[in-house]
């Protein structure tokens, strides 16, 4: 066997370590063979191998990728998308647009390129998502438009957050209801708050009320705190332990304090400082949850990418360089999304 297939044998038998970053290493020329491994790979080696994929920061491999789009495996189209997003190289623009514009692609590859057009970050695509966002509506497509509006927040835009309230309204299917909470995560409109509180309410499926919980940590307001103190108090909430979390994350205490101030963002009863975040990726023991903070507030995947190559900087260290560089434009208590400012929904 080549170097490359013991390298592919190794990662797609476990090997997460030396093996993954191997692979990596090899940048474009590991393209074409993690492919196609994907083809018939399964379960955890498929999601290693796409991690892998994701990986790759080498300029040539985009092309690659690129001719890759149309292939039928799902795990593939996975991680091409996702590839291309993290790239953020301004070549895979076009070739996402024409996906994300639909046609005869299918809503799962219209959706991965949408979401991969968000998290590449360039801001030309922002017309393009907002009608993808406008006909997802009107043809009642629940995962088309909960990535489309997700990916305008990434790019700073929010004016079809409206659209996926309306669709939150009228959502009856538990796994779709879901999918719009998480979204509604990420965005900022009259109303997300009320949204938020009542999907606590409205649904007993823990994983739509964990999205609640993390949407109402992000928003950090006195009356985001309320709401979590009262869910951890409700005995009908499913996992009142992280109602607490989150509740605590904003106060810093298991109560909803009386001294929080009205329009600001909190984080452990004070102002949100994002220089306050970055030193509790040492003492989380799920740094994954501070790094997602991080990702929303700042639009910066600290954690990105996920197979880091030996002798790289760590999450912990690229955020402080980033915030050496850039927190001094971040005020305190102030509601970001993405890098954007936002005013805080009252």
């Amino acid at each position: 066997m080549t170097d490359l297939a013991q390298l592919l044998e190794r990662v797609s038998n476990g090997e997460n370590g030396v093996a993954a970053r191997a692979l990596v290493a090899e940048g474009a020329a590991a393209v074409d063979p993690v492919v196609d491994a994907l083809r018939s790979a399964k379960g955890p080696s498929a999601r290693r191998l796409r991690e892998v994929l994701v990986s790759i920061r080498d300029p040539d491999a985009v092309p690659r990728l690129v001719e890759r789009m149309d292939d039928k495996t799902v795990d593939v189209a996975l991680g091409v998308f996702a590839a291309l997003g993290a790239s953020r190289d301004a070549r895979a623009t076009g070739p996402l647009l024409v996906y994300a514009a639909g046609g005869s692609t299918g809503e799962l590859r219209q959706a991965l390129a949408v979401e991969a057009l968000g998290a590449l970050g360039d801001r030309s695509a922002t017309d393009a998502l907002a009608e993808v966002a406008k006909n997802a509506e009107q043809d009642g497509l629940p995962l088309l438009l909960a990535a489309a509006v997700t990916s305008l927040a990434r790019l700073g835009n929010h004016e079809q957050a409206p659209a996926l309230l309306r669709a939150w309204r009228e959502e009856t299917d538990p796994i779709e209801l879901t999918r719009y909470v998480s979204a509604l995560t990420h965005v900022v409109a009259p109303g997300v708050l009320e949204a938020l509180v009542e999907s606590v309410k409205r649904s007993d499926d823990p994983e739509t009320q964990r999205e609640a919980f993390r949407g109402l940590q992000y928003l950090g307001s006195a009356d985001a705190a309320t709401a979590l103190a009262e869910a951890a108090a409700d005995p009908n909430t499913s996992d009142p332990s992280e109602a607490l979390f989150r509740l605590r994350a904003i106060t810093g205490t298991d109560e909803p304090a009386d001294d929080l101030e009205p329009g600001v963002v909190h984080r452990l009863g004070h102002p949100l400082e994002v220089s306050d975040l970055i030193p509790l990726l040492d003492e989380a023991s799920q740094p994954r949850v501070i790094l997602d903070e991080l990702e929303v507030i700042t639009g910066e995947r600290f954690g990105d990418p996920p197979i880091v190559p030996q002798g790289a900087e760590s999450p912990r260290e690229r955020a402080e360089s980033w915030r050496r560089d850039n927190g001094d434009r971040f005020e305190a208590g102030r509601l970001y999304k993405f890098g954007y400012p936002q005013e805080l929904p009252l």
